[in-house]
């Protein structure tokens, strides 16, 4: 009874958990069904095998098919269901925890449904219109102090963020404007990593490194310092104005004031001497404040003010990169080989290009940015590769006066075999005279590849390394004439009225082209035709961009107030390159070493690719030298044939 009790009520749970009406009734009837069925069974009559009689009413036909399924639970499938079998809907369960799967997240729509138009109220527009200033004011003065504001998710305290484009989302029309002075950054060409970028484009302000009031030791010397700058000031005040007086009297703007024969040339002197104190005072004025100090530590030194300049000429001297020079010129023989003597009075840098290796690197770690510096700064005497120096190098210069001095920039080879003379010769690489130099330059030197073309170094095969010198010489003064501080602050001052003018010329060339293009669009309108020509993207211009074009006709030196003499050197053809004399050249021109200049050498050996130049710049077979053989007398002794003395059968 157990038994068939078990077997007839799995069937019926399932069925009855499948069943989808769930009906009581059904249930009762089974169980009545059951009961008598087992009560049967154990009486062992042969009346046990007959059905049980239906139940009257409407439970007939539910009975009869949940007998059937109870004792038979896999029904036979009809044809309909043979043929196309039901498919199970997959019902994915929800994750305990964690975010849910694809398959188990829920459906989106599919259809983007317009959002109600958004009331726009009188306040959010005269906020608008407040950021809109403020963004105004700080673009226009990266100095100024606006008041906090919010842009996007950040606060904004002044303009600097701002200027730079990394906080917030900016306006359309201000990313425009940044755009267009090449100062927008953003994710992409912006570093990762490192320092904020400061300099004269991007300046900062000098913060205290502790407030006031917290040290009174610190507060006491920064008042000291700041009151012994103000006592030298009105020095320095009553010495300009001396110095304005004797600069009047000698160009003759005093009336009744005529000075002539010695009396003019001790004045002059006079002059020279009040112009060197009021020099040392400006710069004493200004040399022990923080702000400058910290200034010129961090980029941003204006070569235009006195304490500026002598601030970077003294780190220039004292902080080892002019000893570093100096030792590798007289350690390497530079100095007796090319030059006699050399007092170097400007901050030459040179850079040169990565090796392909390092490039890729490079590459891969700033892959998002799009303004890779491939030139790397070149420390003098180290070794170079003659695939670096394919590409002419990038010269920089650090000039510490104010008027415009020309030089000449040479650089030559004192390695190359000379096999006829059974020793070393010189050979030309790059020649560029009349360059321009001042202080107030900035900037690599352009315009090089002008005059003597450049030519790769080349260093022979079987031959030690090579000294690439790279020497940047000053030109003498005109005749009868000297660098003096009289001559510069006059060449200064005319310079810079001469280059004003210029730029006045220029800004009124821009207002009438401007002019000139209002009125074309005014007349386009009239006419109806209010199409937009399309034009080519406004891209931020290069620094050399306004230097005239090396083809052109027109003088680079037209519009340049110097004392210097212009040298006239013909173009050195590729011939007369090898066996180049520098002292002779030197000599010839005026050129002194002892005046000033700069210099700058490196290093370099063969390697495969020198091949190349040879055979794509040189035109001719590249030549191999080896060292000749040692002298050894014993082996040539045995080596030599002997006389015989006796013979065999005589």
């Amino acid at each position: 009874m157990l038994r068939l009790g078990r077997l007839c009520a799995r069937p019926l749970r399932r069925h009855a958990t499948t069943n989808e009406l769930g009906l009581a009734s059904t249930r009762s009837a089974l169980s009545t069904d059951i009961t008598r069925h087992a009560s049967t069974s154990t009486s062992g009559s042969t009346a046990s095998k007959k059905t049980p009689p239906p139940l009257p009413g409407k439970n007939k036909a539910a009975v009869s098919s949940s007998s059937k399924s109870a004792l038979n639970p896999k029904p036979r499938a009809s044809a309909e269901t043979a043929t196309a079998p039901p498919k199970k809907v997959h019902e994915p369960k929800q994750p305990k925890h964690g975010r849910l799967t694809r398959k188990a997240r829920p459906p989106r729509p599919t259809k983007w449904r317009k959002p109600p138009p958004r009331r726009i109220r009188m306040r959010t527009t005269l906020r608008t219109a407040r950021r809109r200033v403020y963004l105004s004011r700080a673009f226009n003065d990266p100095r100024a102090r606006v008041a906090r504001f919010r842009l996007g998710f950040h606060a904004l305290h002044h303009a600097e963020p701002l200027r730079r484009g990394r906080r917030g989302r900016l306006p359309s029309w201000l990313r425009n404007e940044l755009a267009k002075k090449g100062e927008l950054q953003t994710r992409r060409t912006r570093k990762r990593y490192g320092r904020p970028e400061i300099s004269l484009k991007r300046p900062r302000r000098w913060n205290m490194p502790l407030p006031a009031g917290v040290l009174p030791a610190y507060d006491e010397a920064l008042k000291l310092i700041q009151k012994d700058a103000w006592n030298v000031q009105k020095e320095a005040k009553v010495m300009r104005r001396e110095v304005d007086r004797l600069h009047r009297v000698l160009s003759g703007e005093v009336e009744g004031e005529k000075v002539e024969g010695e009396a003019r040339t001790a004045m002059e002197a006079e002059l020279e001497a009040k112009r060197e104190k009021l020099h040392v005072l400006d710069v004493q004025s200004e040399v022990n404040l923080p702000e400058v100090r910290w200034s010129v530590a961090n980029a941003m030194a204006d070569m235009r003010i006195p304490s500026h300049r002598h601030l970077v000429e003294q780190r220039w001297r004292k902080d080892g990169d002019l000893d570093l020079l100096m030792e590798r010129l007289h350690q390497m023989k530079v100095l007796p080989d090319v030059l006699p003597v050399l007092h170097p009075s400007i901050d030459l840098h040179v850079t040169a290009r990565l090796m392909p290796e390092h490039f890729e690197s490079l590459m891969k770690r700033n892959r998002f940015q799009r303004r890779v510096n491939t030139f790397k700064e070149v420390i003098p005497g180290n070794y170079l590769t003659p695939r670096q120096t394919r590409v002419p190098p990038k010269l920089y210069a650090n000039v510490f006066h104010t008027d415009v001095r020309l030089y000449t920039m040479l650089l030559v080879d004192p390695d190359v075999p000379d096999p006829e003379n059974k020793t070393y010769t010189t050979f030309l690489h790059w020649l560029k005279p009349n360059i321009p130099l001042s202080a107030t330059h900035t900037g690599r030197i352009p315009l090089l590849n002008t005059h003597t073309r450049y030519i790769p170094p080349h260093p022979q095969r079987g031959t030690p390394y090579h000294r690439y010198t790279l020497l940047l010489l000053p030109q003498p003064p005109q005749p009868g004439m000297k660098y003096t501080r009289n001559t510069e602050a006059l060449l200064t001052a005319q310079q810079a009225r001469l280059t004003q003018s210029i730029l006045d010329a220029a800004a009124m060339e821009a207002k009438r082209a401007e002019e000139v293009a209002k009125a074309v669009g005014e007349a386009r309108v009239l006419k109806g035709t209010t199409g937009r020509t399309p034009g080519r993207p406004q891209h931020p211009t290069h620094p050399n961009a306004a230097l005239p074009h090396p083809a052109s006709s027109e003088d680079p030196l037209a519009n340049v107030v110097t004392l210097s003499q212009r040298i006239d050197v013909p173009v050195i053809p590729d011939e007369q390159r090898l066996h180049f004399n520098v002292r002779a050249f030197a000599k010839q021109y005026g050129l002194n070493g002892a005046m000033g200049g700069g210099a700058h050498m490196w290093r370099e050996v063969w390697d495969k690719y020198v091949g190349a130049v040879y055979r794509y710049e040189l035109h001719k077979p590249q030549p191999m030298y080896g060292r000749p053989p040692r002298e050894d007398p014993q082996r040539e002794a045995h080596s030599a044939p002997t006389r015989q003395r006796y013979r065999l059968g005589a």
